[in-house]
This record gives structure tokens, C-alpha cells and sequence, in this order.
């Protein structure tokens, strides 16, 4: 599994659809960083990317982040329902002996 693939299972629906058709090389990617109601932002090298409502990757303005895709406070907590769920199924290092 690439780390696009790692990645794109911690999301749902609409972001993990985006996440798995993003043009970017994903073994580049520093964070990716989630705020209810505002855009998601992805930061890549030195730069920030935000996903248009299409899913289209592009790079940020600094004064301009309207039209870019966001997250429902609802949506926020089903990511972190799919990251606790994996946390808890994933073996330890302890128990891959």
C-alpha cells in the first residue's frame, strides 16, 4: 500500500475520493490539516494546496481560500471515529513479535 493509499483510509466519503485522485506525490506531503468550516489544507514542500469543491488540488493565495472544499464539524468527528478505529485495531509492535 503507497502513502496515498495509508492516507485516504483515514477519511471519509468526499475527502478520501479527493485524496485518492489528487495529482500530488503523497510522499511529499508534510500535513494535512482539518478545521470545521474552513478549507482543508494540505501542505506540500513548502507550499499550501486546498482542494476546489471538485477536488482539484491547487495552490493557496494568501488572502484568497474562497471556493475551496471544507469540512462539517460532523464530518471532523467521523474522521476521528475512522482514525480511533484504526488506532485500536492496528497490531503493536508488541504483538507483531
Amino acid at each position: 500500500m503507497g502513502k496515498r493509499e495509508e492516507i485516504a483510509v483515514l477519511f471519509p466519503g468526499t475527502l478520501r475520493e479527493f485524496i485518492e485522485s489528487c495529482s500530488l506525490d503523497f510522499e511529499s506531503m508534510r500535513e494535512i490539516r482539518l478545521r470545521a468550516g474552513r478549507p482543508v489544507l494540505l501542505m506540500y514542500g513548502n507550499r499550501e494546496y486546498g482542494f476546489t469543491e471538485k477536488g482539484e488540488p491547487v495552490e493557496l493565495e494568501p488572502d484568497n481560500q474562497k471556493g475551496l472544499f471544507t469540512l462539517t464539524e460532523r464530518q471532523i468527528r467521523e474522521t476521528a471515529e475512522i482514525m480511533g478505529c484504526l488506532l485500536y485495531t492496528s497490531p503493536s509492535p508488541r504483538d507483531k513479535r
